[in-house]
Formats: structure tokens, C-alpha cells, sequence
């Protein structure tokens, strides 16, 4: 049998309990692993301000129906280092409520994770269908832009994302 140092010992029982607790404190519901999918190179991105200025306005919100692309990383399960993330998602083949089609890619951030409670975001698969209510993300920046957030790693730096409110997942992916 392997001898350890005291500290180690210590510092093994302290994780132990300390995983054990927080994990039986707050019921995990962890999100589904992510299947990596290429994003959709055909189609530009749609800059929220852009959309917002065409609108003629800069506090216009939209429910769109669209396919999840892609999604951004989400923190690990059991070791968070906070109680709240905001996740990035890639939409596509979106539909507004006139039923016009958007031909753009859009990067919507949605809530992934409320005090340390799994969110519906963070059950999001490339295909899924969603309907989403969107928005500019510099309208809501001030309220989220201090909470931990994961992006795409091939999203344009002056791209201004939007900010999107999970209505309607669909049942099952397609």
C-alpha cells in the first residue's frame, strides 16, 4: 500500500466531501455532450446592430423560429468555478414570425446556467429546431456582460452578437 503525505491525505478527504456535498446540494440535470459541427460557410453572419438600424430600431426585439448549427462550450458539471454562464449559439435557416426567411447565420447568446441550476439552453444539439426571441446584445449587455459566457471560436471580433430568449425547443431533434 502506497504511503502519503498527511497534506495529501487531507486535501483528497477535503475534495471528496466537499464534491460529494455540493453535487447532493444542487440537483444536476447536465447538459448533453456537443456534436462538433462545421458552421455554415454559405450564409454571412447577421450583425445585430446592422438588423437593428435596418429596423430603424435599436430596442426592436423578434421571435424567430431557426436550427441550431452550432453551440459554444459549456463549463464542466461538477467543478464550476460559478453559478451563472451565458453560452453562445450559431441559428440558421431562420424564419420570422411573417414568415420571412433571414438568410444569415445569426450568434445569439442565451442563458445556459442560473444559479448553479442547468438552464434549456444548455440541453441545445446541432439540429435542434428553437424558436427564440432575439434582440440586440448591446441592449442587454450592461445586465450579462459581467457573467461568465463562452463564444464561437471563428466568430468576427466587430461582430455585434444578439441576445436571445429561449421560447419553444422543439420535442426531439430532427
Amino acid at each position: 500500500m502506497p504511503r502519503f503525505a498527511p497534506s495529501i491525505l487531507l486535501t483528497l478527504t477535503l475534495t471528496t466531501l466537499l464534491t460529494g456535498c455540493c453535487a447532493r446540494a444542487v440537483p444536476e440535470v447536465a447538459p448533453q455532450p456537443v456534436s462538433a459541427t462545421a458552421p455554415h460557410p454559405s450564409l454571412p453572419w447577421l450583425d445585430a446592430t446592422d438588423w437593428a438600424n435596418a429596423v430603424g430600431n435599436t430596442n426592436a426585439r423578434m421571435t424567430i423560429q431557426a436550427k441550431v448549427v452550432r453551440v459554444g462550450p459549456l463549463p464542466p458539471p461538477i467543478n464550476r468555478a460559478y453559478a451563472d454562464h451565458i453560452m453562445m449559439v450559431e441559428l440558421a435557416d431562420a424564419v420570422d414570425n411573417a414568415g420571412q426567411k433571414l438568410p444569415y447565420r445569426l450568434p445569439v447568446y442565451l442563458r445556459s446556467l442560473k444559479a448553479n441550476v442547468w438552464l434549456p439552453a444548455a440541453q441545445l444539439q446541432p439540429g435542434t429546431a428553437v424558436t427564440v426571441q432575439i434582440q440586440s446584445w448591446g441592449r442587454v449587455a450592461r445586465m450579462y456582460e459581467g457573467m461568465n459566457r463562452s463564444d464561437l471560436a471563428d466568430l468576427p471580433p466587430e461582430l455585434m452578437p444578439f441576445w436571445g430568449e429561449l421560447v419553444a425547443p422543439a420535442a426531439t431533434n430532427p
